[in-house]
């Protein structure tokens, strides 16, 4: 199992392919397609089915790295660079959302904090 836990949020990754989400749910960054809090540990429907390497809470945003090397971010849509291809509109991710900027890389972790992010690269 994988845990990641931010100042008001949590993710649990608990084998063999669900994430649980719990805590703040402001700006959506719990993937669940809402700004509710959640004080129950509830499935993030939207990554079902995908085997998962890594998790990261930020102050706005959580994200998660698959397996296969993509990275998807729930909350606020400031990871995403619509000139990169990501998801052009202004609105927070409220469900995990691919960042396509990332495409092109096989990221094998994600880390994040309060006003930063970071994805390590697999060799």
């Amino acid at each position: 199992p994988l845990v990641a836990g931010g100042m008001t949020d949590i993710l649990v990754h608990d084998d063999p392919a669900d994430v649980f989400a719990f805590g703040c749910g402001g700006a959506g960054r719990l993937g669940h397609d809402s700004h509710h809090d959640c004080v129950v540990p509830t499935c993030v429907r939207g990554l079902r089915g995908k085997t998962i390497r890594s998790l990261a809470c930020g102050e706005t945003n959580t994200l998660v790295a698959t397996a296969g090397g993509r990275v998807y971010v729930s909350g606020s849509h400031i990871l995403l660079d619509p000139s990169e291809g990501d998801a052009q509109d202004a609105q927070d991710a409220g469900t995990p959302t691919p960042l396509v900027s990332l495409a092109k890389y096989r990221i094998r972790t994600v880390a994040c904090g309060s006003h930063h992010a970071a994805a390590l690269e697999d060799n």
